[in-house]
C-alpha cells in the first residue's frame, strides 16, 4: 500500500467521526450521549414496531426466496447484470424496506423520541443525514450497489423526517383540543 493511499484513509476516518461528532452535537445539543428514557406505553409500542418491521422483512424475504430465482435472474439478463449482486441488492432494499416499516411505525406511536428529547433536533439530524446520503448516491452513481445501499439510506431518513413533522403536527392538533 502506498503512503497516500493510507493517508486517505486516516483522513477518511477522521472525517466520517468528525461529522458524526457534530452530526450528534446537532442532534442532541449536547457533546456527550445522554441515555434515552422511554416510559412503559413507549416500550410497549416500540416492541410493537418492532413486529411490524420483522413481518415487513420475513415476507420481502420470502417473496424473493418464492420467485428470487426467476425475476432476478431474468432481470440481471435483460439490463446485463450479474444475478448474484442483483439478488444481494433486492436482499439489502428488503432489509431498509423492514428498518423503514419499524423507524414509521415507532414515530407514529409515539415511541421514538425520548421522554426528554427534542423532536426538532431529530428531525434536523434526519434531514441532514438524508442529504448527505443523497450525495453519497449522486457521487457512486457509477457503482450501481453503493449508489442502491445509498439511496435506501436516504429513504429511510427521509421518511424518518416526514414520519416526525406528521406526528408533530398531530400532537399540535391533539395539544390544541
Amino acid at each position: 500500500m502506498s503512503i497516500a493511499y493510507v493517508a486517505g484513509f486516516i483522513v477518511g476516518v477522521l472525517m466520517v467521526a468528525l461529522v458524526g461528532f457534530l452530526v450528534n452535537k446537532l442532534a442532541t445539543g449536547k457533546f456527550g450521549m445522554k441515555k434515552c428514557e422511554f416510559d412503559e406505553r413507549q416500550n410497549l409500542a416500540k416492541g410493537l414496531a418492532y413486529r411490524d418491521g420483522f413481518w415487513t422483512l420475513f415476507i420481502g424475504i420470502f417473496a424473493l426466496l418464492i420467485i428470487g430465482r426467476i425475476i432476478p435472474e431474468y432481470i440481471a439478463v435483460k439490463i446485463n447484470v450479474d444475478p448474484f449482486a442483483l439478488y444481494s441488492t433486492l436482499v439489502t432494499i428488503f432489509c431498509f424496506l423492514g428498518i423503514t416499516v419499524f423507524l414509521i411505525s415507532s414515530i407514529m406511536r409515539d415511541a421514538y423520541v425520548g421522554i426528554n428529547q427534542n423532536k426538532k433536533r431529530w428531525q434536523w439530524y434526519l434531514l441532514v443525514i438524508g442529504l448527505i446520503n443523497l450525495f453519497g448516491a449522486y457521487s457512486n452513481r457509477d457503482f450501481v450497489s453503493a449508489a442502491v445501499l445509498s439511496l435506501c439510506c436516504a429513504f429511510l431518513t427521509f421518511s424518518g423526517f416526514i414520519a416526525l413533522i406528521i406526528r408533530s403536527l398531530l400532537d399540535k392538533k391533539d395539544e390544541e383540543e
